[in-house]
Formats: structure tokens, sequence, C-alpha cells
């Protein structure tokens, strides 16, 4: 009702329109009527022998970033931190013809 102001949003709505649902929107703690407000990787570049990528967090998130080389199969990429309103980074220090990253968040 706070974001919506009517009992019709249901968890799998999609208010703005941005491909992901109200209830992941939760979960991201964005904006579930604002498309912009998404909770995208902020930076992926190299660094000394691998590649190291960044990401905004929440108080009261899990994140788990992750690997894979054919977006099929997927590898925890590291520990899992817990948000606290700052900005965190991973490091993947194998290098490869191929390097895909996904970033999982929970609730604890």
């Amino acid at each position: 009702i706070a974001n919506f102001g009517n009992l019709n949003a249901t968890a799998s709505g999609d208010a703005d329109g941005d491909g992901l649902t109200n209830l992941q929107e939760y979960i991201f703690g964005s904006d579930p009527n604002n498309a912009s407000s998404g909770y995208p990787l902020t930076s992926v570049a190299p660094s000394s022998g691998g590649f190291i990528f960044s990401f905004p967090t929440i108080a009261g998130r899990n994140y788990q970033p992750q690997v894979s080389t054919n977006l099929s199969t997927w590898s925890a990429l590291g520990s899992s931190v817990a948000g606290d309103g700052s900005t965190k980074s991973a490091t993947d220090f194998t290098t490869g013809p191929r390097r895909f990253y996904r970033l999982i968040i929970s609730l604890p």
C-alpha cells in the first residue's frame, strides 16, 4: 500500500516495467515505481591479475558474487557479503577466454 496506494499490487507484478518483480524490488531495496532504481554493478574493471567489480549494498541484505564461463553453471566468487549501506567489491583472480559475473541478493 505504501508503494502503490492500493491492494492490487502483487509480489509477481512489475509496476515500473523494469523487468524486476515487486518481490525482487523489495529484496533489492529498490523503488518498485522507479525503473531506474535497480542495483546494477557500479563498476567492472581489470585489476592486478584479474577483475574487480563493485556494487552498492543495503543493510539487512546479503550479497553473493558469482562467476560463470558459460552462463549455465555459476559458482560463488568468495564469501557472501552482509550489506551495510556501503559499496563492496569482489575480485576474480582466475583468467580465461570468457568470464561472466552476477550478484545474488537475498534477505538474511
